[in-house]
């Protein structure tokens, strides 16, 4: 199976190092929901990050998530991503959401792009890329 990964850019290591934290509490208290918004360079630094953890094995396939490592359309589903990569990475940082992690200050938002749970987090991820080429910042909860 092919474990395939994207470099890292500036920036991305960062955001994963015990340096980077806050108190998601009071971030989430002070910050309205509303603004829990990410920018399309936050998605495409997630996208580079969640195939680092699938080719690093951080993210791998469960009972309930079978999916196909080497597969680069569909990948493990916002359960899968959010249990294995996303609770740890902002329990690190303070536990706080994805989206505040980025935007401590929030963003204001322009759309709300849906999905379900159960599916691929690389199809959820075209659908928020496609939708913040229309509007810069969307909300989603996936990051949100």
């Amino acid at each position: 199976m092919a474990r395939r990964s994207l470099p890292l850019n500036p920036g991305d290591a960062e955001l994963l190092s015990p340096e980077h934290s806050g108190d998601g509490a009071v971030l989430h208290e002070q910050v309205s929901k509303d603004r829990w918004c990410v920018s399309l360079p936050d998605l495409q630094q997630f996208r580079r990050l969640v195939q680092r953890a699938v080719a690093e094995e951080k993210i791998r396939p469960t009972e309930r998530d079978m999916f196909d490592v080497g597969d680069f359309t569909i990948g493990p589903s916002v359960y899968t991503v959010t249990d294995q990569f996303i609770k740890p990475v902002t329990a690190n940082a303070g536990n706080m959401s994805w989206a505040l992690l980025k935007n401590p200050g929030g963003l204001q938002c322009d759309a709300f792009v849906t999905h379900c749970w159960a599916e691929g987090i690389r199809s959820v991820r075209r659908a928020c890329t496609s939708a913040s080429s229309l509007t810069p910042k969307i909300w989603t909860s996936a990051v949100s």
